[in-house]
């Protein structure tokens, strides 16, 4: 089994004056694949429109349920005045976005490090060098 490093060559096929500008060629991946394989990624789509779909009236019937067994509940938001209500719900809306943005983060920095090993690769590989930042 091949490791990491052996998957793809890398090769410099059009110089330039400036490094960074050089053409690489990486080799080492085909893909394949069918009109089948079209046909079942569309059929995927249509299955997550399905299920979007589908938590949009559950959201709604949450939405519903939450007033039927509250039944108070609007007029407390409304005692507690528009401004307050937005107030809460925005930073809840924030919280849940700086969350999600925490993973998203965790995923790049991921992927940075994967581009720089990529880097060192290319230029182990082709001798190039390169003034590549540190967060690369």
């Amino acid at each position: 089994m091949k490791t990491e490093k052996e998957k793809y060559k890398y090769s410099v096929v059009e110089k330039s004056d400036n490094p960074e500008e050089n053409i690489i060629l990486q080799t080492g991946l085909t893909l394949k694949f069918t009109l089948g394989d079209i046909t079942k990624e569309v059929e995927l789509y249509n299955k997550r429109k399905q299920e979007i779909e589908a938590k949009k009236k559950i959201s709604e019937a949450v939405m519903e349920n939450i007033k039927t067994n509250n039944p108070g509940i609007v007029e407390e938001m409304k005692k507690l005045g528009e401004r307050t209500v937005k107030g809460i719900f925005i930073y809840e809306k924030a919280n849940i976005e700086v969350n999600a943005s925490n993973e998203l983060l965790k995923e790049i920095d991921k992927a940075i490090e994967g581009n720089g090993k990529e880097l060192e690769e290319i230029v182990r590989q082709t001798g190039i060098k390169l003034k590549v930042e540190k967060n690369v």
